[in-house]
């Protein structure tokens, strides 16, 4: 397989000469939804820190804020920690370099004693990624659940609902609980973003000073 002749960018996009340059932009591309993650995480506490209103964060900025703190997340996941089979229409050498981006990955990881559940988590990565197929699903599934969607909230106990009726999240920020709920995974945020450095710093050597 070729290479490419020259790789330009502004971010730093080869950053071990052991891997192949292909190798190396493709990574970089997880390492900057790493960053975002981190830079929406933080954009989202700004402005919660900053509401003066109570129970429910009410924001234009909100709902985008967390519709792209989980899509980066997801991306990154799909990138860094996704070891499953070769699909069906997935060439043999993009299915190659996945397999090794994930080993690298994980045995970085596993030397220097960091654990990774969030991002290496397969069925949210997928729910966060398909989520046009599995909210289809989700929302259809039964019609006795109610559903809150890229809403801020204090608690779990902000909407009241009849006995008879199920109130279910989609990339939902509950701040007593200092995570998102999605589906039917919880997210802790303090720890996602401590994945996100955790990585950015053990592959990609970036300190915290350059995750701003």
């Amino acid at each position: 397989m070729h290479e490419p002749a020259a790789v330009y960018g502004m971010n730093r996009l080869i950053f071990d000469r052991s891997l192949s340059t292909t190798q190396n932009v493709i990574m970089t591309q997880g390492a900057t939804a790493l960053s975002a993650t981190i830079n929406r995480i933080n954009n989202m506490y700004a402005i919660l820190n900053t509401s003066v209103t109570k129970g429910a964060y009410i924001g234009p900025e909100i709902a985008s804020i967390l519709s792209d703190l989980c899509y980066q997340a997801g991306l990154a996941s799909t990138i860094l920690f996704n070891n499953k089979p070769r699909r069906r229409l997935e060439s043999e050498d993009a299915f190659k370099l996945r397999a090794e981006r994930a080993a690298y990955v994980e045995n970085r990881c596993q030397d220097r004693g960091i654990n990774i559940s969030i991002l290496n988590d397969t069925s949210l990565r997928n729910s966060l990624t398909h989520i046009d197929e599995q909210l289809t699903d989700a929302l259809r599934a039964e019609a006795s659940i109610a559903w809150c969607i890229d809403l801020a909230i204090d608690s779990r106990n902000y909407f009241s609902a009849p006995d008879e009726i199920t109130v279910k999240y989609c990339r939902c920020f509950i701040k007593d609980e200092n995570s998102i709920v999605h589906q039917e995974h919880t997210m802790s945020v303090v720890e996602l973003r401590n994945e996100c450095k955790n990585i950015l710093s053990v592959i990609f050597g970036r300190t915290d000073d350059e995750l701003v």
